[in-house]
């Protein structure tokens, strides 16, 4: 007497060898389809940064800079329903370029705001920075505020804390 146990999945191997040369047929199909959906991801996920970017930082464009921006949003947008992977590329690019120059700009205007901030910052802080110095020379290099206490202590446990009482009431 045997016992054979067997999983029946409720598909023959002739079925099971069709299903895999099936798609093996379909490989090279379906590769593309994937990198055609990765390229709509990549995409779609730019759209939505500098969407973002341009909400939060749109008063500091000028209006020539941002017509620019949108058109290319809306060009690039019109593509995400492409499945031609090639298109999607080439829509990503050029919204690349387009937000790359705008981008640059403000980077730069930002910088030149930051430089300038930065120089007002320096000259105020050289004056601070002086003083910490001079009162280390003077032997002031502690702060009042921050007097140290040397202390001891002792933690006691509750079992010493209830016999403690129990001797007070005594």
């Amino acid at each position: 007497q045997s016992i054979k146990i067997q999983a029946s999945s409720g598909l023959s191997e002739e079925e099971i060898d069709e299903m895999v040369k099936d798609g093996e047929k379909h490989k090279e199909e379906d590769e593309q389809k994937r990198k055609a959906v990765d390229a709509r991801n990549g995409l779609d996920q730019l759209i939505h940064s500098i969407e973002k970017t341009v909400s939060d930082t749109g008063d500091k464009l000028d209006d020539k800079d941002k017509k620019e921006v949108e058109a290319a949003l809306k060009q690039a947008k019109q593509e995400l329903d492409s499945d031609d992977e090639a298109r999607i590329k080439k829509a990503t690019d050029e919204l690349n370029k387009s937000w790359g120059a705008v981008a640059e700009k403000m980077y730069k205007a930002a910088g030149a705001g930051d430089a300038a901030a930065a120089q007002a910052a320096g000259a105020a802080g050289a004056g601070a920075a002086e003083e910490p110095a001079k009162a280390k020379k003077k032997g002031k290099g502690k702060k009042a505020d921050a007097e140290v206490v040397d202390a001891e202590y002792e933690v006691e446990e509750e079992d010493d804390k209830k016999a403690k009482q129990k001797k007070k009431k005594k």
